[in-house]
């Protein structure tokens, strides 16, 4: 399935990579050509380079068109991804670990003097 977001971030710095000289033409279309996928509504949908917009193919040829509520989706579920808080392992208490550390190494003594 299409990912609308990571398809226009992509097309936008291959764009960018082209106009630098730091990737052909025809390796840009080549590419272009791999992003073209199908998405939940069951079309197949490609941004368009030049335009700036989607385009969702009709069966016949490619019409231009909004993703819409595929694409607000998208976003939703990127930015519900993006904002969950990263641990911070600084904050560790030191306190609780050890002890939970100490727990640990005393259960598998007493479990290995047992088993002896």
């Amino acid at each position: 399935m299409i990912d609308f977001l990571k398809v226009e971030e992509t097309v936008r710095s291959l764009k960018n990579k082209v106009e630098a000289g730091e990737l052909d033409q025809a390796a840009f279309e080549e590419t272009l050509k791999t992003m073209i996928d199908v998405a939940d509504d069951g079309y197949y949908w490609m941004f368009g380079h030049k335009s700036g917009q989607w385009y969702r193919h009709n069966g016949h040829s490619w019409v231009p068109d909004s993703p819409g509520e595929l694409l607000l989706a998208a976003r939703q579920n990127r930015a519900d991804h993006g904002s969950t808080p990263e641990p911070d392992w600084a904050n560790v208490d030191l306190g609780w670990f050890s002890l939970a550390l100490t727990l640990v190494v005393v259960l598998f003594i007493i479990v290995y003097v047992s088993a002896a």
